[in-house]
């Protein structure tokens, strides 16, 4: 699983709990297909008897988190140290599953840059599949749209980063019309403030939900933007949600759409 990476400790640290959640389904899966017995039935005169044979077991998921930047190693190395741990298990197939939220430059040119060169310096029988990005995954309007349901209030804003390809934004409006939310853009336009000032006629209350894996510094900006705002439109009440985050029903739709 490949996540942004930050000197900040906490984006690392609910991406280890998110791959412990996705480990989990791995091995549940695991159990239970070992758990499907082939039936063999003997019938005799007086008798009726069925001897079960279970499936050969099959070794351990391995699952593993590595940052695209600001780690020690480029990506590159950390792909070909997992490989090595893969091999040795007897495994030939090693999935890559970018936790990114959009198409932005990051999938579509830098993780698979990284990719390629891991892959030309592995044996041809290991093969290296790089999955969709998370942000394009069946089910995740499901999960915004039930987090802006606590939060209650009708108007609602979907915060996310936004990214300089204009496609990388389709999918993060697709969801947001998903859930009836405005976009807004952290980097890009449209910003916050110009949304909530065009929300702001005969609003009491606006629902933000940031379209973010992981808190960092910038759900830290964002809190502190939302702040600010209170302050531009007192009249308003600000309902500031929580990141997506280590949720079993993250690993759950992350674990579905890589095994459908």
């Amino acid at each position: 699983m490949v996540y942004h990476g930050s000197r900040d400790p906490r984006p690392k640290k609910v991406c280890h709990q998110l791959a412990g959640y996705f480990q989990q389904k791995l091995e549940i899966a695991i159990s239970e297909s070992q758990d499907n017995y082939c039936l063999k039935k003997h019938t005799g005169y007086h008798s009726h008897q069925v001897t079960l044979e279970s499936s050969p077991p099959e070794t351990p998921p391995l699952v593993e988190t590595v940052a695209l930047e600001l780690a020690p190693l480029p990506l590159h190395q950390n792909i070909l140290r997992f490989a090595e741990s893969a091999i040795a298990l007897g495994k030939k197939n090693l999935v890559i599953i970018p936790l990114f939220l959009s198409l932005g430059v990051h999938v579509q040119q830098d993780i698979p840059s990284e990719i390629a060169l891991a892959q030309n310096q592995l044996p041809e029988s290991i093969k290296l599949k790089l999955n969709p990005p998370l942000g394009s995954y069946s089910g995740l309007e499901t999960i915004l749209c039930q987090q802006f349901q606590q939060l209650s209030p009708s108007k609602r804003i979907l915060l996310a980063h936004g990214s300089r390809l204009t496609t990388a934004n389709q999918q993060t409006e697709y969801l947001a019309r998903q859930c009836t939310a405005q976009v807004a853009y952290w980097s890009t336009k449209p910003n916050l403030e110009a949304v909530v000032e065009q929300m702001a006629n005969n609003t009491e209350k606006i629902a933000i939900t940031p379209y973010f894996l992981f808190p960092g510094r910038i759900t830290d900006a964002i809190a502190d933007k939302i702040t600010q705002l209170q302050q531009q439109f007192p009249s308003i009440e600000f309902i500031l949600g929580q990141p997506l985050g280590a949720k079993e029903t993250l690993a759950q739709l992350i674990f579905h759409n890589i095994t459908a």
